[in-house]
């Protein structure tokens, strides 16, 4: 029998959530992945002399995996 619910998603393939002249955002949590009860992932695309916005979480961890490129810390 197979399940109901979507266990894969293509994030690269979807449109941008938020789009700006500094980069692109690609948001997935369980509003477009009913799969994702209890997490979210965000690709950002950061060109060069952008940056990513201030945030911070009060209760939970943030993961950072760069595929080019590279990150300092503010």
């Amino acid at each position: 029998m197979q399940s109901p619910v979507r266990y894969t998603f293509r994030m690269g393939s979807m449109t941008p959530t938020f789009h700006t002249a500094e980069g692109d955002a690609r948001i997935v949590d369980s509003g477009n992945f009913p799969a994702a009860k209890n997490i979210a992932a965000a690709m950002l695309t950061v060109r060069p002399g952008g940056m990513r916005e201030l945030h911070w979480h009060p209760n939970a961890s943030e993961w950072q995996y760069y595929i080019a490129g590279q990150g300092r810390p503010s």
